[in-house]
């Protein structure tokens, strides 16, 4: 989880390519795993369950 300074936002939602807001996004070693972004309504269709199994697929690959 990170906090952005809203005078940093710009800089920051541009170089991680988000382009909705609010958006919830998974990263590993710097790559962008996956992302879950609001609907028209501001609503993000995410829940804790998803983010864990979004964990636990990308986690059951093989890691060497």
């Amino acid at each position: 989880v990170i906090y952005v300074k809203s005078e940093d936002a710009p800089k920051v939602t541009k170089k991680l390519r988000f382009r909705n807001f609010p958006s919830i996004a998974l990263f590993h070693k710097g790559d962008k795993i996956d992302v879950w972004k609001a609907d028209m309504d501001g609503e993000v269709d995410c829940t804790v369950s998803d983010i864990k199994k979004a964990v636990d697929d990308f986690n059951s690959g093989d890691v060497f």
